[in-house]
């Protein structure tokens, strides 16, 4: 399995020669086997951190991994302070789906030798598969609900307006109506009232 992992300019080459140690890049711990173990956490897609992906300062590391030794976890449970949820979502890569998690990481136990590491072409190497996870997510999510309810779109397009500041109603629309109208000075927008 290919991961990506955004480090400093400086330390590019260092660690494209003597690899990824695991002492010195974990930055979590997870929970195999009853085992805790520190753990890199690295990215499934290069634009999965888009400030570093942009930022001249790093370089994106292309990472080749046996796939028996890597697990993925769910990140946004670190970026909300619950570990616990975050070791409840480890589960091995080769049991992942794409769009599973909003912010999958790999979860990397082990010293990533110089051998496996090549540094991304961002031009040429980024995968076409999908561009990043979380928008892979959101679509995934949307399409389910989509299949599953076939009024949402209204209902998404009216809780959109009702929480965009940028967009007014348009006119008052009384109960007996079937249309709500929302305008952001531009344009109307017609959206179907429950019934």
């Amino acid at each position: 399995m290919i991961a990506y992992f955004y480090i400093n300019k400086n330390k590019t080459e260092e660690a494209s020669e003597c690899g990824l140690k695991l002492s010195v890049y974990s930055d979590t711990e997870i929970v195999i086997d009853i085992f805790k173990k520190k753990a890199i956490m690295a990215l499934l897609s290069p634009k999965d951190d888009l400030q570093k992906h942009y930022d001249n300062q790093y370089d994106c590391l292309k990472l080749e991994l046996p796939d028996d030794k890597l697990y993925i976890a769910e990140k946004v449970y670190l970026e909300i302070d619950n570990h616990d949820l975050f070791l409840q979502s480890v589960i091995k890569a080769t049991d992942y789906i794409v769009s599973m998690y909003r912010k999958p990481v790999f979860t990397i136990t082990f010293t990533v030798i110089g051998d496996y590491i090549s540094i991304l072409d961002k031009n040429r190497d980024i995968p076409i598969l999908f561009d990043n996870s979380e928008e892979a997510y959101l679509k995934a999510n949307m399409a389910i609900l989509e299949n599953q309810d076939n009024k949402f779109y209204d209902r998404a397009l009216l809780g959109y307006f009702n929480n965009n500041k940028d967009f007014q109603k348009s006119y008052n629309c009384n109960e007996n109506k079937n249309y709500e109208a929302f305008t952001d000075g531009k344009k109307t927008y017609l959206i179907r009232k429950e019934k």
